[in-house]
């Protein structure tokens, strides 16, 4: 606020700079409205949100279709292994993590769905929870040089900045 003056801002089509709307009623603040503030969090919360539905449909959809290099790398290391019943229930897991993100993306752009802030809800609830397992992979697989693995220990960084920043941390 600014002088007793709600100010509310949208990233231009370009996303290069921020335009200013004018002045709107209460019941219209679920707006998808971000302050200069919010440009870092929203941004690393889009990233980490793409990320995921990028990498869990793709890697999850291959998983479901038995595609070549989800059994194994080429250079020979095993990867989610032959198909099997624990690989599809793997495979659901991953195809539900990206579906949630990509409600969240869509969510940020309809304020019937909430807007940004359900946007940031999904992102605080489903963030640590692929924090936690993810880090506990390398103990699980027992090494760091599984692709899986050090593709999982990227998006902890990833994830783990977006929150830092949705959280204010420094």
């Amino acid at each position: 606020m600014k002088n007793g003056v709600k100010r509310f801002f949208v990233l231009s089509r370009s996303a290069t700079q921020l335009e200013e709307l004018p002045i709107l009623p209460d019941a219209a603040c679920s707006f998808v409205s971000l302050s200069s503030g919010d440009m870092a969090s929203s941004a690393l919360m889009y990233l980490s949100h793409s990320v995921n539905v990028g990498v869990t449909y793709v890697i999850g959809y291959r998983m479901l279709r038995r595609s070549v290099g989800v059994d194994k790398m080429p250079s020979g290391w095993p990867v989610y292994g032959p198909d099997s019943p624990a690989r599809r229930i793997l495979a659901s897991v991953y195809l539900s993590i990206g579906t949630a993100s990509l409600f969240a993306m869509i969510a940020s752009g309809v304020p019937a769905l909430g807007g940004y802030e359900t946007t940031s809800d999904v992102a605080k609830v489903l963030f640590p929870m692929q924090i936690l397992y993810k880090t506990l992979t390398p103990f699980t697989v027992g090494t760091l040089r599984n692709p899986v693995v050090s593709t999982n220990l990227g998006i902890v960084v990833l994830h783990s900045a977006t929150l830092g920043v949705v959280f204010g941390l420094p």
